[in-house]
């Protein structure tokens, strides 16, 4: 393998895992819209909803960018320059490893967001509260949408690797 295949894989696996913590961003986002409404508009007001506005439109930039441009950006940060040798001695194609990498980080959001899930929840089942008057709710919704993208990612691995495969090369 040589070293732009390698760090390729490293910057989509990077993307990837930017993209899983894109979830929170939004989160952020939603928070912050929704207490617009009961807020009078200020400048303070503002500012309060323009930052998650600003973390999430980076948080969709620099997954993007390293999962669907990693070859102009190896390029531009002169990646591959200084080192002594071109290949680096590994016998595992593009494809395996970023079908490794899904499975590593999806079973790692799933491994982090389904504990806290089932918490949640039983916490939930034990008050009785009804959904949306529960203060944890949105943090809930959260954990189990983190938790259903890290099984699909180990489950579906494939799919979404072939996926990235198939938009890097259309972009390249």
């Amino acid at each position: 393998m040589n070293l732009k295949t390698l760090w390729t894989i490293i910057l989509k696996t990077l993307g990837v895992y930017f993209l899983l913590h894109l979830i929170a961003a939004a989160s952020q986002l939603v928070a912050g819209l929704l207490s617009l409404a009961s807020m009078p508009v200020d400048a303070s007001t503002m500012a309060y909803v323009l930052m998650p506005l600003i973390m999430f439109t980076i948080y969709l930039f620099i997954p993007l960018v390293l999962i669907f441009k990693s070859a102009w950006l190896i390029e531009k940060l002169k990646l591959t320059q200084g080192f002594e040798q071109e290949r680096v001695d590994a016998n595992i194609n593009g494809g395996a490893a970023i079908n490794i990498a899904l499975i590593v980080l999806g079973g790692y959001v799933f491994i982090d967001s389904a504990p806290v899930f089932l918490q949640q929840t039983f916490t939930y089942l034990q008050n009785g509260t009804d959904l949306p008057n529960n203060t944890g709710s949105g943090s809930m919704l959260i954990q189990l949408a983190k938790t259903i993208i890290g099984a699909f990612l180990v489950l579906k691995h494939q799919v979404v690797g072939q996926f990235i495969i198939k938009q890097s090369q259309a972009n390249d």
